[in-house]
């Protein structure tokens, strides 16, 4: 790797990910610079933000024009995943039979927090998510080395 580039990767590996870069544009210089170590936190951002409810940014068409059509497919299908292994747990029947059964909860809104968060560990979805966010960055790595990116 260049000097320059070097130099660069490791100011901008030192500032919080999300300030320095915005994912698109860190997966664009990661395949600009071949920077295969950008490739799974611009991912695993990209994949949170579409999850999570506090920081819901839509990937723009910007951001597609930037990590490319074929990179946006693959991210959207680990969003897919990540989706459904949330949703399998979040609708379990008998975890909320039992949560309505409680005849005194203070707060509903951190029960079902706590609730939600207890069954994501239990039934593993968190190490999904880790797994999903792993192979799709392998999978982003792999075709951009093949030249399809």
């Amino acid at each position: 790797m260049d000097p320059g580039v070097n130099w660069a990767v490791g100011a901008l590996d030192c500032l919080d990910s999300d300030i320095a870069l915005e994912p698109a544009h860190r997966l664009q210089l990661a395949f600009r610079y071949k920077i295969q170590q950008w490739i799974l936190p611009g991912v695993s951002s990209l994949i949170d933000r579409q999850i999570s409810r506090k920081r819901l940014r839509l990937i723009t068409n910007d951001d597609i024009d930037r990590m490319g059509f074929r990179t946006y497919v693959i991210i959207s299908k680990g969003i897919e995943a990540v989706h459904a292994a949330q949703t399998s747990v979040a609708i379990t029947l008998q975890s909320l039979s039992t949560f309505l059964e409680q005849k005194y909860i203070d707060n509903v809104h951190v029960a079902c927090k706590i609730l939600t968060i207890f069954h994501f560990k239990s039934t593993e979805v968190l190490k999904v998510e880790t797994m999903v966010k792993e192979q799709v960055a392998s999978k982003v790595w792999e075709l951009y080395e093949a030249g399809l990116m």
